[in-house]
Parts: structure tokens; sequence; C-alpha cells
């Protein structure tokens, strides 16, 4: 992978992270940076990221939708606090 693409990808997610708000462990909901996430890997059809404080991961699709997992799973919790 190069440093365009990695850069595409961050871009990709800061965009995405303008209009969705993310959960935190209290139940308020906040605005979140790319500069927060780690890059992880790719599929086929989304690119997955990991949280530096939950260690939570989103997901943002191809077509630039964000997934954000939530259930009792680690790393899929759903929460997103800044520590």
């Amino acid at each position: 992978m190069s440093n365009d693409e990695l850069t595409a990808y961050f871009h990709a997610l800061e965009q995405a992270l303008t209009v969705v708000m993310l959960k935190t462990s209290s139940g308020t909901f906040r605005k979140a940076s790319a500069a927060e996430f780690m890059y992880m890997g790719k599929n086929q059809d989304c690119l997955a990221f990991k949280h530096s404080g939950s260690r939570n991961y989103i997901y943002l699709h191809h077509t630039g939708d964000l997934y954000v997992p939530q259930s009792d799973e680690p790393f899929h919790r759903g929460f997103f606090d800044l520590y």
C-alpha cells in the first residue's frame, strides 16, 4: 500500500466522520476525528479502522457509509471514549 492510498483512506474516514457522531460508554454522542483511528486493513467492501482509545472498530464502506458494530464482542462494543 502506498502512502497516497493511506492518505486517501484517512481522508475518506474524516469525511464520513463529519456527518456521524460516535457513541461514548456513558451513552452520549460526540464528534470524532480520523486522527483517533488506526488503519487495520481492507476487503472488497470496506476499510477497517480501530479507535486508539477504546480499541473498538468502525468500518467504512466503499460507498462512504460508516458502519459501527455494537455488540458484546471485544472490539465491537460501539463506543468511542477519549482516554
